[in-house]
């Protein structure tokens, strides 16, 4: 059976980084106002940031369902609000890794 959830390092402030970017990402695509399953998104993205922001350990656990939508946080932020190669690489990668099955 597939484990549902993954381990997110947050070494040299990926979390924070990642959070920053769910906020955006969050507001950008699920504003106020929307379905009900778009609200329902958008909370779970920044209840998610939240949890990014405050954690104080080497990693965080996430959804695994989530990770398709991180990415594409990810490309969208560095595509459409800041520009920095190297961030956007670091967290794909860290995010890439999960793309296979842990067994």
């Amino acid at each position: 059976m597939k484990k549902r959830t993954l381990n997110f390092s947050c070494a040299d402030n990926l979390c924070e980084n990642l959070a920053t970017v769910i906020k955006y990402y969050a507001h950008a695509a699920f504003p106020i106002g929307g379905s009900e399953c778009a609200q329902a998104t958008r909370e779970s993205l920044l209840d998610m940031a939240q949890r990014l922001n405050v954690t104080l350990e080497q990693s965080i656990v996430l959804n695994r369902r989530q990770v398709p939508m991180l990415k594409s946080a990810v490309k969208w932020y560095f595509s459409e609000v800041k520009q920095d190669n190297r961030l956007e690489q670091r967290l794909l990668k860290q995010l890439q890794r999960f793309r296979k099955p842990i067994v």
